[in-house]
């Protein structure tokens, strides 16, 4: 569900002891959560003067509170809690539908999501991300925002670039192509892989793609990877528009002329260079990657752990930005912040190339971060997953050097390897 936990207020006044004896605290129902949880949102409530922790916690008699039941699932189950809608795979993942268009090209006779069935979110989270569902292969045609060409689907989410309308119109027929275009944002690019351009009828049927993906199973196994993601609201809630490009953030102000004294540099027939920073008309920045790609900043929280400042950003316009491929989206800077999934109560560092890595318990974070840890700790929703790739467990300090990975990374494309 799109959204993050508050900023925290300051804690000039919390003493280390009480950090310490919360901390103590609180990891002692780590044993008992799943997926190694450790208290941090209780943490944070208790820290920061907000609901008090449970009366009795940590003193003898206190009774632990029932383990919630959990639904009995099988593959192939429709499930959510209180935001978006996940389908169960066959390999015990959730795979996240990123909007109503997708839900219905697996589940057109669907209308009223009568196929979902309501899980706590205990049981929501104690099922592994996998990534996001894309579109039944044949169903759709995708249309980036920032990108004049067309995609058709093909099994495993890989898109195939459409320049010629005679062969969407062959394909799908002369006027109901139009009607199967499914419009997406850059930051939702990530969950496809790109394949090679239809050139003519004969490079693509779609009786052939639609019969080769009859589940989302079926699909999930076509992919080289065990995941894909991004992702906005799900069926039943609000549709996003251009302007909500960054739909992770709530309240979330566009990057760009809204900052005051931004100046922006003016365009003059703009050749892409590794590691500028562009945008067009609309809010989002890209940073050009030595692959000659644009790359997105799906959010402030984002950039700013690469960038100080907008005085990098360089206007140019629609037609120069389409003229540039999209490569992805920017990920944290490693070494920067840690990182909690929406879904996910573990807590993870950024390592170089976009590895997310587990902390094992409050202690590693402590021993890493300092004793106020949880001040850098960023909240981001299950669309990010797509960003990252997972690592192993950070059991100790001695498992992850912060400042050698801060310092190691490089440029963007030095720690992807472009």
């Amino acid at each position: 569900m799109p959204g993050g936990t508050p900023a925290p207020m300051p804690v000039a006044t919390q003493t280390k002891s009480k950090v310490m004896v919360t901390t103590a605290a609180l990891f002692g129902l780590a044993a008992a959560a799943a997926l190694g949880y450790f208290g941090y949102q209780e943490y944070y409530k208790d820290l920061f003067g907000g609901e008090e922790l449970t009366p009795g916690y940590g003193t003898q008699g206190y009774e632990m509170p029932p383990v919630p039941e959990y639904i009995p699932l099988s593959a192939g189950a429709l499930i959510r809690s209180s935001g978006a809608v996940y389908y169960y795979a066959g390999n015990g993942m959730r795979y996240v539908f990123p909007d109503d268009v997708t839900y219905r090209t697996w589940y057109p006779e669907d209308t009223n999501f009568n196929y979902v069935t309501q899980v706590s979110e205990d049981q929501l989270a104690s099922i592994q991300l996998g990534g996001n569902v894309t579109d039944r292969p044949g169903t759709t045609i995708i249309k980036i925002n920032t990108d004049a060409g067309y995609y058709a689907v093909s099994r495993g989410g890989m898109l195939h670039r459409v320049d010629d309308i005679s062969i969407l119109e062959q394909l799908w027929g002369p006027y109901q192509w139009q009607n199967k275009v499914h419009e997406v944002y850059d930051g939702i690019f990530m969950m496809y892989s790109m394949g090679n351009m239809i050139a003519s009828t004969s490079d693509y049927n779609v009786s052939d793609e639609l019969n080769a993906s009859p589940s989302i199973d079926m699909d999930v196994q076509w992919r080289t990877q065990g995941f894909v993601t991004p992702g906005y609201a799900t069926p039943g809630y609000v549709a996003l528009g251009p302007s909500d490009w960054d739909y992770w953030t709530p309240g979330y102000q566009p990057i760009g002329d809204w900052t005051p004294g931004y100046q922006p540099l003016a365009s003059s027939a703009y050749v892409p260079q590794e590691n500028d920073i562009v945008k067009g008309a609309g809010p989002a920045l890209y940073l050009i990657g030595r692959d000659g790609r644009r790359y997105v900043y799906p959010n402030t929280k984002t950039y700013f752990t690469r960038e100080m400042n907008f005085d990098r950003v360089r206007v140019i316009t629609d037609a120069e930005l389409r003229a540039i491929p999209i490569g992805g989206n920017v990920t944290y800077h490693p070494g920067s912040r840690m990182l909690k999934l929406t879904t996910d109560p573990r807590i993870y560092v950024v390592a170089r190339g976009g590895v997310l890595r587990p902390l094992a318990n409050e202690s590693v974070a402590e021993a890493i971060y300092g004793p106020y840890w949880h001040l850098k700790v960023d909240d981001i929703p299950d669309g990010f997953f797509v960003n990252y790739r997972m690592g192993t467990i950070v059991n100790s300090a001695m498992d992850y050097n912060q400042a050698n990975e801060w310092n190691g990374a490089g440029t963007f494309s030095d720690e992807f390897g472009m």
